[in-house]
């Protein structure tokens, strides 16, 4: 076990069983700005780094306001990196999400 890692028992009328559940996860996610400029990006805490873009922490997205339009959760750090690497850098993965969120990227 690890810190973050947490059991949780499940109790059913014949049995007891616990599970190792990982609560790290990694994140992709894409924000837009007040201008409707959208970003892409990957982290281990969202929160956190939806505070630094806002307090401009990061050169890339330095003097705007961001709200978080969307994002995916995933175990695997590499599964995580690869999406986010994807969505940066093929535009078929950007069009397709675009088309699924077209709603929500529409909203001011």
């Amino acid at each position: 076990m690890t810190k973050g890692d947490f059991f949780v028992k499940i109790k059913t009328p014949r049995t007891n069983f616990c599970y190792l559940l990982r609560t790290e996860m990694y994140y992709v996610y894409l924000i837009k700005n007040e201008r409707g400029e959208l970003y892409y990006g990957f982290t281990g805490d969202l929160s956190k780094r939806l505070d630094q873009h806002n307090n401009s922490e990061s050169f890339s997205t330095a003097k705007h306001r961001w709200r978080l339009i969307y994002y995916e959760a995933y175990l695997d750090k590499m599964d995580a990196k690869n999406r986010e690497k994807k969505l940066k850098h093929y535009g078929q993965s950007i069009s397709h999400l675009k088309r699924r969120l077209n709603k929500s990227l529409n909203k001011n």
